[in-house]
């Protein structure tokens, strides 16, 4: 999915602010503008302004399409992942809702290491680096709380 829009206010919110502009002109978004043309700003507890922006039908119809048939960096990238799944209620259908989440499922369980001796992944039991061990460590540990969350969830769905 593209990066949600920045609200800085720095050149990364510039940057949003194209992004917006593109596909408001596509009719992928409306923007909505205040009498003078300039688009709808609310502030935040800090005073820092955010743009509104909604969904047009032919929007809703490409976030379904997105959410549904995500590229492969959208499953393993874990930011990337988590917009993904902040917007999968969108989806509606428990069918393709659930084929997503077996597709994040088998990523996850697929053998993988920060580390590799030219003969394949090397585990944490098999580095001699003592701060090394710790990436494999805590990376072998993090994904339980998802692995579990994901089995049931889906489990949930119909399997």
């Amino acid at each position: 999915m593209r990066p949600l829009p920045a609200v800085d206010g720095g050149a990364a919110s510039r940057s949003a602010s194209v992004r917006i502009g593109r596909e408001t002109s596509s009719g992928l978004r409306w923007a909505r503008n205040e009498g003078d043309g300039t688009t709808h700003a609310v502030g935040d507890k800090f005073g820092r302004g955010k743009s509104a922006a909604s969904l047009t039908e032919e929007g809703r119809q490409e976030l379904r399409r997105r959410l549904a048939e995500p590229v492969r960096r959208e499953i393993t990238d874990e930011n990337r992942w988590f917009a993904v799944l902040a917007f999968l209620r969108h989806l509606g259908r428990r069918r393709r809702t659930g084929a997503v989440l077996r597709r994040r499922l088998a990523f996850l369980e697929e053998p993988a290491s920060f580390f590799d001796d030219g003969d394949g992944p090397l585990g944490a039991e098999e580095v001699d680096d003592l701060f090394r061990r710790g990436v494999l460590v805590i990376a072998r540990a993090t994904p339980w709380a998802e692995l579990g969350w994901l089995r049931e969830t889906i489990a949930s769905l119909g399997g």
